[in-house]
């Protein structure tokens, strides 16, 4: 028989936990809502299956609303089929705002609606994902240049909405020293699109720190105003300081050679273990204003400009305080 709800406080529920409900003609009006229950992914009243209205005849939506108060999780790719429409009479209208191909975020799921589903007029229910990932290359305070990264969080299927992701920041990294403050704490996937990105934008505090600490932690909340079932965060750690060659430029042209041994002063603080020597001179180059580079046996926080004092080059003339002129990472040479 046909079925038309008007509005005035009229709710469709086919069956219960769930059911399917057989209609002829099937009219639902404004802001009467269809409420589907999804335990499964086929149609069929009570446990394992979801609601289903089957309707022979036309099936009209005069801007009802849609409501899916209980769902399992499907796999992601599912399609179900909430009205089945019989004929090749398409649906008129559409859910108070859900146009076709929009997404649904609804007790936990997500979900891409068709009213062109099924056999082609049919209104459907497809499942999708919503995943988070770190960039694929690690982000870092020097090595020996910044680098930033990013988290990219990725919808399985475009959708014709925006679909506006809120998350959450935490990690052992410090947000304004190991990083800029990541603001706003949510990202927009656009319609039509699959991926938002998140970045991490590292400051470099010259610090030497231990990479399993300096992480950046990302934990997906609210999708469009609604919960999503969990999805486990994701960390990326701002990897550390690398820096271990010191390049110091000597006033004139001198005698050194390849390997030669001096001893340095002047590093400070966490530095003071570099001090001493002997260290060997990895790179010499003979020129007017000649540079010579020594490698130490771990990361340091020398900056350019930062001046060091070297003795035991045999040449009295080139052992003193010098400029330090370069620092950075030997896998750059």
């Amino acid at each position: 028989a046909p079925l038309t709800v008007t509005g005035n406080g009229g709710t469709v529920r086919p069956g219960f936990s769930p059911g399917v409900l057989n209609t002829g003609n099937f009219t639902l009006n404004a802001p009467s809502p269809l409420v589907i229950e999804i335990d499964g992914v086929t149609a069929g009243n009570g446990a394992g299956f979801h609601s289903q209205v089957n309707a022979a005849g036309t099936v009209t939506l005069n801007n009802p609303t849609l409501s899916i108060p209980v769902s399992s999780v499907l796999p992601v790719g599912t399609t179900i089929t909430i009205i089945n429409n019989d004929g090749v009479d398409p649906v008129v209208g559409t859910f108070t705002g859900w146009a076709e191909g929009a997404a649904i975020v609804a007790a936990g799921g997500i979900y891409k609606i068709s009213y062109v589903g099924g056999d082609g007029n049919d209104v459907t229910l497809k499942a999708l994902s919503l995943n988070v990932k770190a960039n694929d290359t690690p982000p870092a305070e020097a090595v020996p240049l910044v680098v930033n990264g990013q988290f990219s969080i990725f919808l399985s299927e475009s959708v014709t909405n925006n679909v506006v992701v809120n998350f959450s920041v935490g990690g052992g990294a410090s947000p304004g020293t190991d990083y800029t403050t990541i603001t706003p704490t949510s990202a927009t996937i656009l319609a039509n699109n699959t991926e938002a990105v998140v970045s991490v934008n590292v400051i470099d505090d010259f610090l030497t720190e231990d990479p399993a600490l300096e992480t950046v932690v990302l934990t997906l909340g609210n999708v469009n105003g609604n919960p999503l079932s969990a999805i486990a965060p994701v960390a990326i750690s701002v990897a550390t300081r690398v820096n271990n060659v010191v390049t110091v430029t000597t006033p004139a042209a001198h005698g050194l050679f390849l390997g030669q041994t001096v001893n340095i002063s002047g590093f400070t603080g966490g530095d003071t273990g570099f001090n001493g020597g002997p260290i060997a001179f990895t790179s010499v180059t003979r020129t007017a204003s000649a540079v010579a580079t020594v490698v130490t046996s771990g990361s340091h926080n020398l900056v350019v400009g930062q001046s060091i004092t070297v003795s035991g080059m045999g040449i009295g003339t080139y052992n003193g305080t010098f400029t330090v002129t370069n620092v950075l990472s030997p896998t750059s040479f």
